[in-house]
């Protein structure tokens, strides 16, 4: 049914579907932000899942707001895809909405590195550290990209 790597993010809708289809008293549970902004990048484009996520924002309960490890988990599944360009968007977007955050920075230099903008790369691992002293990675990183190792 799902022809495509991504058969997991429609597999709910297919189920839903049959449901109704076939009046089976079947309620659906709430889907992941996850997997609704998964859905929404692969099937309307990273615009309108970077709108999506701006939407759960504004509606969330404070309690509930959206975190960082929300958009930094699928800014590394486009990175793990080669999609840097994408993932540098994704980043970025986490930036601005967690900039005290050492990890987003980290995460925004990984893909500026993978990307071969080293400037930009250096920058946000620089940023960082800033952030946070003890993070080994990044001290790690602009070692490399310094060429000090």
């Amino acid at each position: 049914m799902a022809n495509s790597d991504y058969g997991i993010l429609v597999a709910e809708e297919f189920l839903c579907s049959a449901a109704r289809e076939y009046s089976w008293k079947f309620k659906p549970e709430a889907r992941s932000p996850f997997l609704q902004l998964g859905l929404t990048g692969k099937l309307k484009g990273l615009g309108a899942m970077l709108a999506k996520f701006d939407e759960f924002k504004a509606s969330a309960d404070p309690k509930n707001r959206p975190e960082e490890h929300l958009l930094n988990g699928i800014g590394y599944d486009y990175f793990r895809g080669g999609k840097f360009d994408d993932a540098i968007r994704i980043f970025q977007k986490n930036v601005r909405e967690f900039p005290e955050s050492s990890n987003v920075y980290d995460s925004l230099g990984e893909a500026y590195a993978a990307a071969g903008k080293k400037d930009l790369a250096i920058e946000n691992y620089e940023k960082s550290v800033q952030l946070d002293p003890k993070n080994q990675n990044g001290i790690d990183r602009l070692k490399k990209l310094k060429g000090e190792q």
